[in-house]
């Protein structure tokens, strides 16, 4: 299992942390290639607040983790035991066409 971001800078990282949420966060497990998204409690309670009086309800994304903060450590700690849970099992890997154009930086 190796994991991988878009990017992977200082700035970056702390913009994630600062936001509370980071997007580009692939798993590679064999040959597949899954995108997770992880949010710490505050953003994902924003996010709920805001899509419940727009929409009236919230729908969470399969790929979604929940953290207590969005950092390097944090992600790599969680995916790894995530995978030793068979979690990456319940989700649909990218699509080959979808991979191809992806610059990713590995950071485990």
């Amino acid at each position: 299992m190796e994991i991988y971001f878009e990017e992977d800078n200082e700035l970056f990282s702390w913009e994630a942390e600062s936001k509370g949420y980071r997007y580009d966060i692939y798993v590679k497990i064999d040959k597949e290639l899954f995108r997770v998204a992880a949010y710490d409690l505050a953003r994902i309670t924003q996010d709920f607040n805001d899509e419940v009086i727009h929409n009236g309800f919230y729908r969470m994304d399969a790929n979604l983790i929940l953290l207590k903060e969005v950092t390097k450590d944090e992600i790599i700690s969680t995916v790894t035991r995530l995978y030793q849970e068979d979690f990456f099992g319940e989700l649909k890997p990218l699509d080959e066409g979808n991979v191809t154009s992806l610059n990713l930086i590995k950071i485990n």
